[in-house]
């Protein structure tokens, strides 16, 4: 038995192609048991601490996104 690892990772819709290049870039060994890469939509997401939902609970300060947004990417 090979120790195993999962990783959840929910983001926003415009980043899920390019993260799933850099995992199959960077964990692709071309060995079997490599991995699997499930891809599925996530109905909604609330922040704890503040009740923000959807894009804005997915949202922080200086995130990828925002820094798309200001041409920084």
């Amino acid at each position: 038995m090979l120790p195993k690892v999962q990783l959840n990772i929910i983001l926003s819709e415009q980043n899920v192609e390019p993260t799933i290049e850099a995992i199959l870039k960077a964990a692709g060994t071309e060995t079997k048991g490599d991995g699997i890469i499930f891809v599925y939509p996530v109905q909604d997401v609330i922040r704890v601490r503040t009740g923000e939902r959807g894009k804005e609970a997915l949202t922080y300060p200086d995130d990828i996104d925002a820094r798309r947004a200001a041409g920084e990417t």
